[in-house]
């Protein structure tokens, strides 16, 4: 046992409860075992209630399990979790409480990355304020909205829609909202597949600020509901709201972003002329859906929240249409990292992380103005993995 430090027992109920784990769970997690005639469940009730100390072994096994910084444990208080902004989502009844720790500790990394770029920025007296942040109100109307954000990106959708892959067409996409001074990072787990992301819980995330704006994308949703999402959050940014969503239309602030990113990638004029029916089956509905929404590099879910905005189909068809989509989801995610895994793991992260958010840390880290530690928390790798991340992603 470690007697060294004198903890707080209240910070290991904290941690654990925080990340969605019972004792039970917990205990199958961490290096606990049957010993000293106790079982491991009670040495972990010993822990958490002060009779107990736990090892050094323990202590890093539950930061890397409960998705915490080692230091934490070593507090004399449990710290408060900052409200990141507003919390847009409805959750289902069937998410776990894991499911939730983790979109939690992906907010939590997003902000610490949004940090470190704006302190270091500060520092080096390179900020600049982005006028496009809070420039509208929830009081606009969508057609107003897309028109400003349209504009402001130079977006065509003409040369959205030329890629013949969804995916092609968020980067073109991705690359106009960089090119604002837009952080976008795409998130997918913590690390290993066991802390893999539902879209159910994280959709995505945007901090709107005004000076170094982030947007996170959940990537194991499905490729083409990818645009939807970045328009989404960064109407968030214009409206001056910071927040993470997923797919809640119920909130008046969620219906209005999307019901704006859809009318940037589906206008109304377009989608108004289109030869829509009723089809008897849902079957064939999808078919005619999903054969529109191939065709112009968007989401199905898309197409299915303008028929149902527009009034073509009911919200018991939306929500059949929305459900089977997510039950496609992880077969999508599969099949597209198979696609894109290309050269290496590298340039996987680097996709990941985005060209702004790699010239930063590569700029930074030769001027000595982060540590490798840092780099390693901005690119999503191990300290070990920067420079070698680097060296193979450079940006010309």
């Amino acid at each position: 046992m470690n007697s060294q430090y004198s903890f707080n027992p209240d910070i290991f109920i904290w941690a654990r409860e925080s990340a969605g784990f019972t004792r039970e769970e917990a205990v199958r997690l961490l290096p606990l075992r049957d010993a000293y005639g106790k079982t491991s469940l009670e040495r972990l009730i010993e822990i958490e209630t002060g009779i107990a100390c736990p090892s050094n072994a323990v202590v890093r096994s539950m930061a890397k399990r409960y998705n915490r910084p080692e230091i934490v444990f070593y507090l004399k208080n449990a710290p408060k979790d900052p409200k990141h902004g507003v919390d847009y989502r409805t959750l289902e009844a069937q998410t776990s409480k894991i499911e939730q720790g983790l979109a939690n500790a992906v907010v939590r990394d997003i902000v610490a990355r949004q940090d470190v770029v704006k302190a270091t920025l500060v520092d080096y007296n390179e900020v600049e304020e982005k006028t496009f942040v809070g420039s509208a109100t929830t009081r606009d109307s969508k057609f107003k909205l897309a028109k400003s954000i349209c504009q402001t990106l130079d977006f065509s959708l003409v040369d959205y829609r030329k890629p013949s892959r969804p995916q092609s067409a968020f980067n073109y996409l991705r690359g106009l909202v960089e090119r604002l001074g837009v952080f976008v990072v795409l998130v997918d787990n913590l690390g290993g597949q066991s802390t893999k992301i539902s879209p159910k819980v994280f959709r995505g995330f945007s901090i709107a600020d005004e000076y170094v704006p982030f947007i996170a994308i959940n990537c194991n949703d499905t490729g083409s509901a990818w645009s939807l999402t970045l328009l989404h959050q960064l109407t968030h940014i214009w409206i001056g709201s910071t927040g993470i969503s997923n797919h809640n239309t119920s909130h008046n602030v969620e219906k209005l972003c999307d019901e704006v990113a859809s009318e940037i990638l589906v206008p109304k004029s377009e989608f108004a002329s289109a030869p829509w029916e009723n089809f008897e089956t849902l079957d064939q509905q999808m078919a005619e859906i999903s054969h529109y929404a191939s065709k112009i590099n968007v989401s199905v879910t898309t197409i299915a929240f303008r028929l149902f905005k527009e009034g073509v189909i009911s919200e018991q068809r939306f929500s059949s249409i929305s459900r089977i989509i997510a039950n496609t989801v992880s077969k999508s995610k599969a099949d597209r990292d198979k696609s894109i895994r290309g050269p290496s793991y590298y340039s996987i992260r680097a996709h990941r992380s985005g060209k702004p958010l790699i010239e930063f840390t590569d700029r930074m880290l030769a001027d000595r103005q982060i540590s490798i530690h840092s780099a390693g928390l901005l690119l999503g790798v191990r300290p070990t993995d920067v420079y070698r991340m680097l060296q193979k992603n450079r940006y010309d």
